[in-house]
Order: structure tokens, then C-alpha cells, then sequence
């Protein structure tokens, strides 16, 4: 007994619970290495934004420009240097492309605050979602490895969290001694403080520790490491909350059929909803669904999609309902681009032999 506490005790004292000053300035240079151009643009991009709190300018049409650019330029450029490393030989000119895309963006925006229509948001929306989007498929556009895919997306994950997790403390730790200075010294702060610490925050550490934590030989992982937490996740809270909106809207397509009435328009998100999350799912599972010893991973293929599919066409219902009864808008627009997508998805995997998650 006393030799199991000693080497408890051991283990314990050599874990690394915190990373030592050495190792952060390590990968704080070579993420600066690696990624120049973004953290460099996240750099200015924070400057500038404090430079706006500073002197407050938030009504000035110019400065909101320059800001929605820094803001879409950050997960661009991070995509883009993904890209670029599938090669053997550097392509600068990938990131010349994406910083001229960005630069037609805030060409685009009109030069009046007057002129500034929702369409504008849309579309800053729209490239925002797809930026974010491309990060996680970017390294793999060319080269497609299934395990070495699922632990990037692992790694993605990993360091979203870590990296929101780090700059939270980081923020609220300079928060607590601002307010204890001034609370114990009565030496009064600006309020906008607070709010320029955490665009620091936000804007450069959450963005180099994000960038720090990504492996560099992405293609070779392909060993998986498929962690009892996600199976847990997976089984017992994904899979379930999947199956109760299953019972939640075919109970409510029963009640359509004994009531011989058309579908709310709500029900539409409610079936996208159900769809995401299961295409969700699918990817979690994707590389160990033949092999697990668990019956609801290994039976959600073909399921899902079997009793999705007639949700599909109630999904098509309510969306033309909405659209013959008060015209198409951009959110009808896009629930009905969703929903063309989603079919799609739904009839490849059931019929196609192939099923390539890409």
C-alpha cells in the first residue's frame, strides 16, 4: 500500500497541470512562425478596435467597414493557411487571393451609413459562417485521409475550447484586480477599460493560443483515439436528444393527418434541427461505427436517415406553405437551400455505395 500512495504521489507532482514559461514562449513563436500574416492581422485588427473605444467613434461608417473586414479576415486567413500546407512548396500567392477577397469585401460595402441594408449583414454573415466553415475541412480539400480527419477535427475542438478557456480566465483575472484596485485605492477606471481588455482578449490571446495548440503534421495522425467521453456524449445525450425530436415530430405528424391540416411554419427548423445534429452525429462516429461494441452507434446508420426521410417531405410542406402564403424572404431563402441540401444528404447516404464523409 504505502508503495501505491508513493507513486501516486509521484505521478501527481510530475503531471503538468500548467505549462511552464519556457513552453508557451516556445509555441508562441512558432505559431507566430507559422501563422504571420493572421496573427499579425489579428494584431492591427485589435489596435484598431481599441483605437474606436478610445476615441468613440462608433457611428463612423468607415471605421465599421474596417472593423467587419478584420473580424472575416481572421478565419479566412487561417483556412487559407491550412490550404497552403497540403502543398510540398509554399503558395503565398493562396494568401494574396484571400486578402484581395477580403479587400473586394470591404470595397463592396457601401460607402454611406444610409446604404447600409440588411443585404450587407446577410452577406458578412454568410462569408463569416463559410470561413469558419473552410477551417474545418481546409487541410483536407486535396489530400483525404477518414482517421487523420477525425482527429483533426478533434484537435479543432481541443483548441476552440482551450483557447476560449485560457482567455476567459486571462480576462476575468484582470477584471477582478482592476475592480480590487479600485475598490481598496479608490483610483477609478473608465468603463470602457474593461470592455477594450477584452477585445485584447478576444482579438490577440484567444487567437494565438487557438493557433498555438494545432499540430503540424495534420496528415499523419491517423492513429484514433476514440476517448470514452465521446462515446458517453455520443450515446447517452446526442443520440437520445436525436430520438426524442424523432417522437416529437412524427407525434406531430400524426396530429397534421388526424386533423387534415397543413404544417406551422416553425416545424421547418425544428426537422433542419434534427438533420444538423444527426449529420452531426454521423461524423463523430464515422470512423469507428463498424467496430464499436455499442448497438445505438452501430444501428444510427441506417436509422437516422430511414426516419428522416419522411420528416424531409414535411419540411418541404411548411417551407412552400410559408412562401405561397406571404412571398419568399431571405430566411425562407435559406431554410429552402437548406432544405434541398439536407435531401440531398439524406438520399446519398442511403443509396450511395461510397458514403465519403467529405
Amino acid at each position: 500500500m504505502p508503495n501505491i500512495f508513493v507513486h501516486l504521489e509521484e505521478n501527481c507532482f510530475s503531471m503538468k497541470l500548467i505549462p511552464s514559461f519556457g513552453e508557451i514562449s516556445s509555441k508562441t513563436k512558432d505559431a507566430f512562425k507559422r501563422f504571420p500574416i493572421t496573427i499579425t492581422w489579428a494584431i492591427v485588427g485589435t489596435l484598431f478596435a481599441l483605437l474606436i473605444t478610445e476615441s468613440d467613434t462608433f457611428d463612423n461608417h468607415f471605421y465599421g467597414k474596417v472593423i467587419l473586414t478584420f473580424i472575416l479576415g481572421i478565419s479566412w486567413l487561417i483556412a487559407t493557411r491550412f490550404f497552403e500546407e497540403q502543398f510540398d512548396t509554399d503558395k503565398e500567392w493562396l494568401m494574396i487571393i484571400t486578402i484581395g477577397f477580403l479587400g473586394l469585401f470591404y470595397w463592396h460595402l457601401p460607402s454611406e451609413g444610409k446604404d447600409f441594408e440588411t443585404v450587407y449583414i446577410i452577406r458578412f454573415v454568410l462569408y463569416f459562417i463559410a470561413g469558419h466553415l473552410l477551417v474545418f475541412v481546409a487541410p483536407f480539400l486535396l489530400k483525404w485521409n477518414r482517421p487523420a480527419y477525425f482527429n483533426y477535427l478533434k484537435s479543432v475542438f481541443i483548441a476552440i475550447v482551450r483557447s476560449l478557456f485560457f482567455s476567459l480566465i486571462l480576462y476575468l483575472g484582470i477584471v477582478l484586480a482592476l475592480l480590487a484596485v479600485k475598490h481598496l485605492f479608490n483610483i477609478d477606471f473608465d468603463g470602457k477599460r474593461f470592455f477594450q481588455i477584452f477585445i485584447i482578449c478576444l482579438g490577440i490571446v484567444n487567437t494565438w493560443i487557438y493557433l498555438s495548440d494545432f499540430p503540424k503534421k495534420i496528415h499523419s495522425e491517423t492513429e484514433i483515439n476514440y476517448t470514452k467521453a465521446l462515446e458517453v456524449l455520443v450515446k447517452y445525450i446526442l443520440i437520445p436528444l436525436v430520438i426524442l425530436y424523432l417522437i416529437i415530430l412524427y407525434a406531430y405528424s400524426l396530429k397534421i393527418v388526424l386533423n387534415w391540416s397543413l404544417p406551422k411554419g416553425w416545424v421547418s427548423y425544428l426537422v433542419i434541427a434534427l438533420s444538423l445534429l444527426g449529420f452531426i452525429i454521423q461524423i463523430l462516429i464515422n470512423p469507428i461505427q463498424k467496430t464499436i461494441n455499442s448497438r445505438p452507434i452501430k444501428r444510427f446508420y441506417p436509422w437516422f436517415y430511414i426516419l428522416l426521410f419522411p420528416l424531409i417531405s414535411l419540411l418541404f410542406i411548411a417551407i412552400f406553405r410559408r412562401i405561397n402564403e406571404y412571398g419568399i424572404t431571405e430566411n425562407r431563402y435559406f431554410v429552402l437551400v437548406l432544405a434541398l441540401w439536407i435531401l440531398a444528404m439524406t438520399i446519398y447516404m442511403l443509396f450511395s455505395k461510397r458514403k465519403k464523409i467529405k
